[in-house]
């Protein structure tokens, strides 16, 4: 009988997504800072809950967000591509 040490590597990354150019064209200075944060915030809620943060929302969506300056859960409703799943959303934005 033979024996052979099995190795094993470990690999760590953290991947980076630039937001597309097209997403933030039309945001403000203070609204792309305000949108890089809720990718920020996307991603934390997503590595807490094990999910791809795409799940919680697109770029899209969180660009529209900041674009129509949106405030209240009635208001999400309105955000392209949330449909049912806008009370879901608004609860993990409130908390």
């Amino acid at each position: 009988m033979m024996s052979f040490p099995i190795g094993c590597v470990f690999l760590e990354y953290e991947t980076i997504l630039e937001p597309s150019r097209s997403d933030t064209a039309h945001l403000t200075e203070a609204g792309r800072i305000c949108y890089q944060r809720l990718r920020e915030w996307r991603k934390e809620k997503a590595e807490k809950e094990g999910i791809p943060p795409f799940i919680i929302a697109k770029n899209t969506q969180l660009a529209e967000v900041v674009a129509k300056e949106i405030k209240t859960l009635e208001a999400l409703k309105h955000v392209s591509g949330f449909g049912k799943n806008w009370k879901n959303t608004g609860k993990r934005l409130q908390g």
